[in-house]
């Protein structure tokens, strides 16, 4: 997948991991989800006349990310969905191959590593695949559909239950993306995901979020990241990072079980 956003194919990546992870739990669920309960957990709003699930056995994670600008092949609003499917690499490649009115990018051979890959459009919407063949005769599949430039919307839709005041976005330069996302890890969690561009230093950055929110429960510093905050606020979990780099940038994560 191409031209992607830095941050969303790390997410993208830990989700791979998580999802290797969650194996026992997502197989204990699997058994009791038929594919109607799985298309019906989809987010409402998503197109599954113009990209469905197939053979779904069992419900990853799926989101919608609203992005400031429309600089991405894929576009600018985009659906993310990662499921497990009973069908193998073969037949979802040519099941979705078949769907693509335009297709731009052809499974390939990294290596000893097959990375499967489709991307291209569907009627108005462009989408990238990628499939994933797991140890338990499953494959995991990992769908982006982005929206046509008719579609695009000014905040993502799905934030409407979002608790605005819960924590600061102190230090904003540029709002990049903000992300909704069900993980299906055993139970659902519900995550609220902002991330910007930032012109504050590392130690800036640090100072405000431990003045502000060290008195919150759970108040923890992530022992592999000095500049990765955790806390609880009712509910709520709540995640920030700082990226540095050539253009830091903050992430907020705000979730709720359920």
């Amino acid at each position: 997948m191409k031209k992607i956003l830095p941050v969303l194919l790390a997410m993208i990546l830990a989700f791979s991991l998580a999802s290797c992870s969650a194996k026992e739990s997502s197989a204990q669920l699997a058994d009791e989800q038929t594919a109607a309960q799985i298309n019906a957990a989809l987010l409402s709003g998503y197109p599954q006349d113009a990209l469905p699930l197939y053979q779904p056995k069992a419900l990853v994670s799926c989101g919608f990310s609203f992005r400031e600008n429309g600089v991405y092949d894929i576009g600018k609003d985009i659906y993310s969905i990662i499921y497990e499917s009973t069908a193998d690499q073969q037949s979802l490649i040519k099941y979705y191959g078949g769907l693509l009115t335009e297709q731009s990018e052809s499974p390939v051979l990294e290596g000893d590593v097959i990375t499967d890959q489709l991307s291209g459009t569907i009627g108005g919407y462009k989408v990238d695949l990628m499939f994933l063949e797991n140890s338990d005769s499953t494959t995991a599949v990992y769908l982006t559909l982005g929206l046509p430039a008719d579609d695009y919307v000014d905040a993502n839709p799905y934030f409407s239950g979002y608790p605005a005041d819960l924590v600061d976005q102190y230090g904003v330069s540029e709002m990049q993306e903000i992300t909704y996302q069900q993980q299906y890890y055993g139970s659902k969690t519900s995550h609220y995901i902002t991330i910007y561009r930032t012109s504050l230093a590392e130690p800036d950055y640090a100072a405000h979020y431990k003045d502000a929110y060290s008195g919150k429960q759970g108040f923890a510093q992530s022992e592999s990241d000095a500049y990765a905050f955790s806390w609880q606020d009712g509910a709520y979990n709540v995640s920030v990072r700082y990226t540095g780099g050539y253009a830091p940038y903050i992430t907020i994560d705000v979730s709720k079980a359920g």
